[in-house]
């Protein structure tokens, strides 16, 4: 995950990423590579007297193969914590 931008309480970020299936390959020969992905999401803090707890939103493209042939888009709402203090 990398950093892009902060707007007052929203925190932007991009990322990727490799699926890989490592019981699959050695058990049924399957691919190693599953598939692949890239995210791009914020983490927005939206109280004042709570500054650990955020609202988070994601969403994921992930290709299944390597050719490319099929996917899917995911995405992600939740909360989340931060312990200790935000520098």
């Amino acid at each position: 995950m990398l950093n892009v931008a902060k707007a007052g309480k929203a925190n932007f970020y991009v990322g990727g990423g490799v699926n890989f299936g490592f019981i699959g390959a050695i058990v049924n020969k399957d691919d190693l590579v599953k598939g692949y992905f890239g995210s791009i999401g914020t983490r927005i803090y939206p109280l004042e007297k709570l500054p650990q707890l955020s609202v988070n939103y994601e969403i994921s493209p992930y290709i299944n193969n390597i050719q490319g042939t099929s996917g899917i888009i995911r995405s992600w709402l939740g909360v989340g914590y931060q312990f200790g203090k935000i520098k």
